[in-house]
């Protein structure tokens, strides 16, 4: 049997597509805007101003285990833990090891938030850094065991920044919520869908020249 570069790809594919399922760790990708910015002593000296754009990743080890027994409160912690994200122009790269998940399911609270703590960025001592969704009247999660998928945010009525620290209060609205791939897994799609191409170009090739032969004869 001649294995060609298709069945190849219809077996990886799959298999790079379902990783973050059960990858360790997991990475959520996010997008948003700045709404409000309270700095009366100018410590942040015009770096984040309101309407400013933020983005960031906030990597988290799948399998951590559940620090909280309630089942409608999940609180999560780990080595792998770590957020990086970019406000205006001024950086956040959390590495205290403050850095935590916390996933509700209740009538009162149901949601996700990402949190960071008591670390340095520019000129500014971070003590809180918190990206969160929240809905109440929609019970997305069905249960407080860490998502390996980002929930979609156009269900939840809130979705968050919040940055407190030296005085200084950063308020935002997170725009999108997303899985950022393993790096292996991109490498394995952008394998396949090169030798796909390739072999696209070369059955095209093949039909021109059949093509040029009849019409000769």
């Amino acid at each position: 049997m001649r294995v060609t570069s298709s069945l190849i790809c219809a077996a990886i594919m799959p298999l790079a597509l379902a990783a973050p399922a059960w990858a360790v760790p997991i990475t959520f990708g996010f997008t948003g805007t700045v709404d409000q910015v309270t700095d009366p002593s100018g410590v942040l000296t015009g770096k984040v101003w309101p309407q400013a754009s933020f983005a960031g990743e906030f990597t988290f080890d799948s399998e951590a285990q559940d620090l909280n027994s309630s089942t409608q409160y999940g609180s999560y912690k780990g080595d792998d833990f770590l957020l990086t994200m970019q406000v205006g122009t001024l950086d956040f790269d959390s590495s205290a090891g403050h850095e935590s998940i916390t996933v509700f399911n209740s009538a009162i609270r149901n949601g996700l938030t990402f949190f960071a703590g008591e670390f340095d960025a520019g000129p500014i001592h971070v003590s809180e850094l918190g990206l969160g969704i929240d809905d109440p009247s929609y019970p997305f999660f069905t249960n407080d065991h860490l998502p390996t998928v980002p929930p979609p945010l156009s269900i939840f009525q809130d979705h968050a920044l919040t940055i407190v620290g030296a005085g200084v209060n950063i308020q935002g609205t997170i725009d999108s919520l997303y899985l950022v791939p393993e790096p292996g897994s991109g490498i394995l799609l952008a394998i396949c869908g090169l030798a796909l191409s390739r072999r696209r170009s070369q059955h095209r090739a093949i039909r021109s020249e059949s093509s040029s032969f009849s019409a000769v004869d």
